[in-house]
């Protein structure tokens, strides 16, 4: 997609044809979402302070942008709103708005579709790709919430929580390990997702134990082990970092594997 961001703002450059950057219509939010959902689009909303530096600079220097307006203005419907002016202060509330920028992708319904905190950025493909980004995380929560289980999915939806919501990631993991055959856990595409599981104490890693024989008859010891040693070591380094030490039953669970020639 960086590619594709990429490509779009030089065409513009080149096009010589007048653009408009991000049209901010001059509504409230219910009606943004009246307005969105009669032209099928999603809502938009700038959340700012008057002492906000760096969304005035976003204001000044990157809304303004032809690019901007090619790629925001069929996908959105914009509005922004001073969180501090009366009759705004209830979607800092709503939206738990904390730092400034911040940038809501709204429903139709006034619903989360995704958020993007704080921080101007110097380029407008910076700003479209972080957009882009939000817009296919939002895609992908709506097919997991529909019960779209399938492994790439899966890997892609980790891949994008990883860093800013890794509990959420690691429970997505666990909640599908749990599910898993004997069969599905020695498939390549579902090892290289368990590996990312990061905690030797849920349920999806005791899943994985109490199965380790099944699976190693398909895979081999070796390469199971290996899989459920990569779990308790970044288990084990998470935890440290906090100042914690593993559990009792996880590191009884690991000298368990050991003396059964799982892991070295």
């Amino acid at each position: 997609m960086y590619k594709f961001i990429s490509t779009l703002l030089l065409l513009f450059s080149l096009s010589g044809v007048q653009a408009e950057g991000i049209q901010f219509r001059d509504m409230s939010l219910p009606e943004a979402q009246v307005a969105a959902g009669k032209e099928g689009k999603l809502v938009f909303v700038d959340c700012y302070t008057p002492s906000c530096g760096p969304c005035k600079f976003m204001a000044r220097h990157i809304f303004p942008m032809d690019s901007c307006g090619e790629y925001m203005n069929p996908r959105f419907v914009s509005v922004m709103k001073d969180l501090e002016a009366e009759g705004n202060t209830y979607i800092a509330k709503k939206y738990n708005v904390r730092i400034y920028p911040t940038f809501l992708i709204l429903r139709t319904d006034g619903s989360l579709y995704a958020k993007l905190e704080g921080g101007a950025v110097k380029y407008a493909g910076k700003f479209l790709n972080r957009v882009d980004g939000a817009l296919a995380l939002g895609e992908m929560e709506e097919r997991y919430t529909a019960g779209d289980r399938g492994v790439d999915l899966l890997t892609a939806y980790v891949d994008a929580l990883m860093h800013p919501a890794p509990m959420k990631a690691r429970s997505i993991i666990n909640d599908y390990v749990v599910t898993l055959s004997v069969d599905d856990m020695a498939c390549d595409a579902n090892l290289e997702l368990i590996k990312r599981l990061g905690d030797a104490e849920c349920d999806g890693y005791i899943h994985m134990v109490d199965n380790r024989a099944g699976v190693a008859s398909k895979i081999g010891k070796k390469r199971f082990g290996s899989v459920l040693d990569a779990i308790y070591v970044s288990y084990s380094r998470r935890l440290k970092m906090m100042g914690r030490s593993p559990s009792e039953k996880a590191v009884a669970l690991r000298e368990q594997l050991r003396s059964e020639g799982y892991i070295d």
